[in-house]
């Protein structure tokens, strides 16, 4: 029923339960109905659990306005397009724990995105029906190619690529020359750098901006919503992306995943999305195989023996790296954790292959390369083939000859 302010409210025994976003009830009161069906007193438990007594709301009143506060802004941020905390996290576990072969068959965008590009689509509408001009010429994309030509005709809103902001993003992509990359990323959809061939995905951009400026156009948008997804819900080295990074591991995710997943088509819905899932899927296996890879090494005889007198200190070693808790803490991606166990490896290993390891468990797993000349500094950057998994693999299959002098 419509509330007092025109808000939707569903009365539920002697609770009364409002709706804080359209979206959201959408979602919710279809379940709210099933639960009165099939559990009732579940569904009373739970209402029970999530209201608030009047006591409470006197004596702890202003610690429930600033964080009502904080909640109404966090809604408002989704609706200006900016991804939060606990979506983007929700996008990359459910990709990090999803099934490798769903993933890679899957039709249609997860429901973290679906939602994005349905915000999307509505604030475009919003505009438009404002008078104003959409700050995207393609409106977003749910469930197909939507554009203001589609959902609102009449108006005035091209469907062709928005240039500027396709400009933008492969100007970004191209200027990555940071510490964290050993080469520049290429131009998205451009020529590959001279007596450089083009990776899959720089290969497929590229075939769409000659025969699908559209498709390439929807592309754009989702690369566009990865970056948020990163800056907001990854780390590398303990810190956040920046922008530059966040559209450089975008990118390097994806081919990754392309690679994997050769025939999977990124003209059409779940297009990068779905390549980028697949590769992130994969990135988040290699700290699992890392921990593993230790785990054999450090209970080798071999290791044993070259150690030497030294040997007293894998028995320590090797039960910390292979307790419960380092399981756990890869399971639940708490790599800075792992990694302060991990850093006791110090005592035996070579410095670099102890950086080398706590580069690859991590939240955006790195390979490191030695650049010819230089014995000492490592250069890092993101995996983006599956020759680098190999080469991890290589990595992790060597650490035995890895033994500090």
């Amino acid at each position: 029923i419509p509330g007092h302010s025109g808000e939707m409210v569903e009365l539920v025994r002697s609770f009364e339960i409002k709706a804080r976003d359209e979206e959201a009830w959408e979602i919710i009161q279809p379940l709210i109905a099933a639960m009165q069906v099939e559990d009732a007193d579940l569904l009373d438990a739970v209402l029970n659990r999530c209201s608030i007594s009047e006591s409470l709301i006197t004596s702890r009143g202003a610690q429930y306005a600033t964080a009502d506060a904080e909640g109404q802004q966090r809604d408002r941020r989704k609706k200006e397009g900016f991804v939060n905390s606990e979506d983007a996290g929700g996008f990359l576990r459910t990709a990090r724990k999803g099934v490798l072969g769903e993933l890679a068959s899957a039709t249609e965008y997860d429901l973290e995105t679906q939602l994005y590009f349905k915000r999307s689509l509505q604030r475009a509408l919003d505009e438009v029906r404002n008078g104003g001009k959409s700050s995207h010429a393609r409106l977003g994309h749910t469930g197909g190619a939507a554009t203001a030509g589609d959902a609102a005709a009449g108006s005035d809103v091209s469907p062709e690529p928005d240039a500027e902001l396709m400009r933008e993003l492969e100007s970004i992509v191209q200027q990555v020359e940071l510490d964290v990359l050993s080469t520049p990323v290429q131009l998205i959809a451009g020529p590959g750098a001279k007596g450089v061939s083009m990776n899959p995905l720089q290969r497929a951009m590229n075939e769409l901006a000659q025969s699908d400026p559209e498709s390439l156009s929807r592309c754009m948008d989702e690369a566009a919503y990865l970056s948020n997804v990163l800056m907001t819900g990854a780390r590398i080295e303990d810190r956040g992306l920046d922008h530059k990074e966040s559209v450089a591991a975008v990118m390097a995710t994806c081919n990754l995943g392309l690679e994997f997943a050769p025939d999977f088509d990124i003209s059409s819905e779940p297009g990068l999305v779905g390549v980028f899932r697949i590769g992130w899927h994969l990135l988040h296996q290699i700290p699992v195989d890392v921990v593993n890879g230790l785990v054999d090494a450090l209970g080798s005889d071999e290791l044993k023996l070259k150690l030497g007198v030294r040997g007293w200190m894998l028995t320590d070693m090797l039960a910390a790296v292979s307790s419960e808790q380092v399981k756990a803490d890869l399971e639940n991606a708490r790599f800075e954790e792992v990694r302060e166990v991990l850093h006791m490896l110090s005592l035996v290993l070579e410095e670099n292959a102890v950086e080398h390891i706590e580069r690859l468990v991590d939240h955006l797993p790195m390979t490191v390369e030695q650049p010819d000349g230089e014995k000492t500094r490592l250069r890092r950057r993101f995996i983006e083939t599956e020759a680098d998994l190999i080469a991890v693999q290589a990595f992790v299959g060597s650490l035995q000859s890895q033994i500090r002098s």
